[in-house]
């Protein structure tokens, strides 16, 4: 899959990286979304292999830790999952922009001052 750089991918993007997180959004669970940004489609639509995610995220063979991530980003609706569990079936996942935190440069700049 190529890589994303749409407007909105970076607006996401920024919101991650500028925006304070809740306080349940671990470093992982950020790497994980940054990384589903790049490859999802403009509709936050990507489909990624659970061992290409662990390891492009830095969990190398931690697919608990991966599958916690998941889980914690599906329980806040940061995120979608098909729920098709056919062997040898990749699973699909939506990233739910509305839920995203939004990025507002304002902000961002009332609070560098």
């Amino acid at each position: 899959m190529t890589e994303n750089h749409t407007p909105h991918f970076t607006h996401v993007a920024d919101a991650f990286i500028q925006h304070p997180k809740p306080e349940w959004c671990r470093a992982s669970d950020v790497v994980l979304i940054l990384y589903m940004l790049t490859i999802a489609d403009e509709h936050g639509v990507c489909s990624p292999k659970q061992t290409e995610m662990a390891q492009c995220v830095a969990l190398g063979d931690g697919m608990i830790a991966l599958r916690n991530s998941i889980n914690r980003l599906r329980n806040h609706e940061w995120i979608t999952q098909s729920l098709d569990h056919e062997i040898g079936k990749r699973k699909v996942y939506t990233i739910n922009f509305n839920n995203i935190p939004p990025y507002t440069p304002a902000r961002r700049e009332a609070t560098n001052e």
